[in-house]
């Protein structure tokens, strides 16, 4: 099991699930704990230095497994699915940089969760179709330069669309492209799922990359999740890509890093 957790990278000023505020500092955090990459949240790619970034992600050890885009809704508010065409096409280029920056740093996968916004005025079909065209027109580009594309299906308390691992795929097969897959993540598959475990053997195929978190974004373990069930699952369906964590970081986010890591190599040791 390659583990990871979430960094802010350094021009992002916005609190995340994970590390945020003293970039190289956390790094070496994160390598001490033992995970073997990161999950870079970012903001814009072109308020950072690139080169910096990637040289001091790899002078402490660690891979990029994925790019985040929780920091450009949060902070420049931009959308894939906005009323503003504007908007979206901005949130459009600004994906296509992602690729970019992803292509630098270890060909990370690029993820797409609530940053693809709301259903817009123009009702449901038409929004689904401005987005299919959106993202086959991302994958396209990110796929002249080895990047992949992950939708992450969330539950009705965070979006209002694409809520299933049978909805992403829909939306996938809709595209056509080949290096769309899944992010799926444990909370929200487990409020949307009928049941999650099922929908992680069925599907598993598509996905690329792991949320780990429990019920109420708790630490694994910690909730009603049964997360060595859902790692089983997960483990028999071929997946071996990366798993973070995207949970509450309490007090001291170091001591909920290290829980983290703890629970993932229990789950790995009863899955082995």
């Amino acid at each position: 099991m390659k583990k990871a957790y979430p960094i802010a990278s350094p021009e992002s000023s916005v609190s995340i699930m994970g590390f945020y505020g003293n970039f190289e500092e956390d790094l070496k955090k994160i390598k001490a704990l033992g995970y073997d990459g990161i999950e870079l949240l970012v903001k814009n790619p072109d308020e950072m230095n690139m080169e910096l970034v990637y040289e001091t992600i790899k002078k402490n050890g660690l891979n990029v497994a994925a790019i985040g885009t929780n920091p450009i809704f949060k902070e420049d508010k931009l959308y894939l699915m906005d009323n503003n065409e504007n908007v979206r096409i901005q949130a459009v280029e600004r994906t296509k940089r992602l690729v970019d920056l992803a292509e630098k740093l270890d060909k990370a996968c690029v993820c797409i969760g609530k940053y693809r916004g709301n259903i817009m005025s123009c009702g449901m079909e038409e929004s689904m179709s401005i987005l299919t065209d959106e993202l086959k027109d991302i994958a396209a580009y990110a796929g002249k330069k080895g990047v992949k594309i992950m939708i992450e299906p969330q539950s009705e308390s965070n979006i209002d669309n694409i809520f299933t691992a049978e909805d992403a795929v829909k939306i996938i097969e809709r595209t056509g492209c080949k290096n769309i897959g899944i992010l799926y993540d444990f909370f929200h598959g487990n409020l949307a799922e009928k049941d999650m475990y099922e929908a992680i053997e069925k599907y598993g195929k598509y996905f690329g990359f792991i949320h780990c978190s429990d019920s109420e974004r708790k630490i694994p373990s910690e909730g009603t999740i049964n997360i060595n069930k859902a790692f089983e699952v997960l483990y028999k369906t071929g997946y071996s890509d990366y798993v973070s964590l995207e949970i509450e970081q309490g007090q001291d986010t170091f001591e909920t890093a290290k829980k983290s890591i703890e629970v993932l190599k229990n789950a790995e040791k009863s899955i082995s």
